[in-house]
């Protein structure tokens, strides 16, 4: 039989970032238990899906009351919106231009999520993606904090190349990054990491020799 949907103890008051909301109330945080309620809900997520997890099931793994949730995060979708922005950190500097492709490549990898990150991240996003389809805001959240940081990057580098003048003249670049995260998200529906060995033929294996007209010499 259906469950109801669950509700709120009370409902609470419209936040002005419907991303991320403070606790409310003027009530102070209690950093401890913040992280680990931030943690429960990554935890959950890979090992339930977004779908599946439940406050209640947050707070008992945090050790938390359901209340003290609530009183936070009004709904389960900011509580997680608010947990992926955490775990994706502050959002990556802009990638410099280093004068050359190749050593944009290199700029791009070492800004990159190392291996341990990039498999807790990919199973996050295996853990919302089919959730993000339906509700907005963890489509907003998916977009802002898992994929628009690595789309913009790798458009800077496209960008890069085109104003040194090693893109073929003419040549249409806009989409670089849209197509690259495209790919990395793909092989994670794959169940498969993209991880920093991935990225880089990426970079070499098509990114070059679309930008350049020519094969990078590691493909030739």
């Amino acid at each position: 039989m259906p469950q109801p949907p669950e509700q709120p103890p009370r409902p609470g008051r419209p936040s002005a970032d419907p991303l991320r909301r403070s606790a409310g109330a003027g009530r102070p945080l209690d950093p401890d238990t913040d992280a680990a309620i931030r943690r429960a809900v990554i935890e959950l997520i890979i090992e339930v899906g977004y779908d599946r997890m439940t406050m209640e099931a947050v707070a008992r793994r945090a050790k938390a009351g359901k209340g003290a949730l609530y009183r936070r995060w009004p709904s389960k979708a900011l509580l997680a919106v608010d947990a992926i922005a955490d775990l994706r950190g502050p959002r990556p500097p802009e990638l410099p231009d280093t004068g050359s492709l190749e050593g944009d490549i290199d700029a791009v990898i070492a800004m990159s999520p190392s291996t341990a990150s990039s498999e807790t991240l990919g199973a996050v996003v295996m853990g919302i993606i089919s959730a993000a389809t339906r509700d907005p805001v963890l489509h907003n959240a998916f977009e802002t904090h898992l994929i628009a940081p690595t789309s913009s990057m790798m458009q800077s580098f496209a960008d890069h190349a085109a104003a040194r003048g090693d893109a073929v003249a003419g040549r249409d670049l806009s989409l670089m990054g849209e197509m690259i995260a495209g790919l990395m998200v793909m092989r994670l529906a794959h169940g498969e990491l993209p991880d920093q060995d991935y990225l880089r033929h990426i970079l070499c294996g098509l990114a070059y020799p679309l930008i350049t007209g020519r094969n990078h010499p590691a493909f030739r």
